[in-house]
């Protein structure tokens, strides 16, 4: 991982990334979000050999009636994963949150397959199992951030 560099980015740089992995298959619009283009959205990325190899996007978005942050997107690069590159990038993104003003809380809907990396990052599952359509079986989790 020493050779990744993390760093905030645009939309447009890991859109590709964020289709190819979490909608294999489909329109590259399937991975839009509406909140993709807000002012207040930040878009992550960590990048090998100035390649993007994985991403994700902090937005603004309540949890259950409380000020929170929002975590979208989060994919990674088959050939890079299991490698430290998600956990760095998870990170980054805490680190974002804490510094801007408003809420220390991040929420996110986690595939099923993927629930223990963010447990693993201090998370904690918050919902029972439900289905995104054509996407399957998520949890929603959350985290308080502490500075």
């Amino acid at each position: 991982m020493t050779s990744v560099k993390f760093l905030q980015t645009s939309f447009e740089e890991i859109i590709e990334l964020r289709a190819r992995i979490l909608r294999p298959g489909r329109p590259i619009k399937t991975a839009f979000f509406e909140e993709d283009h807000e002012s207040s959205t930040k878009h992550l990325a960590g990048c090998y050999r100035k390649k993007v190899v994985s991403c994700v996007s902090l937005v603004r978005s309540p949890w259950e009636e409380e000020p929170a942050w929002r975590l979208r997107g989060m994919a990674t690069d088959k050939k890079h994963q299991h490698q430290g590159i998600g956990t760095g990038l998870l990170q980054m993104l805490e680190n974002l949150a804490l510094e801007s003003p408003g809420p220390n809380l991040v929420w996110c809907t986690s595939r099923v397959k993927v629930i223990s990396f963010y447990e693993k990052q201090g998370w904690q599952v918050a919902s029972d199992l439900f289905q995104i359509a054509g996407v399957g079986p998520h949890k929603a989790m959350i985290k308080r951030l502490s500075e």
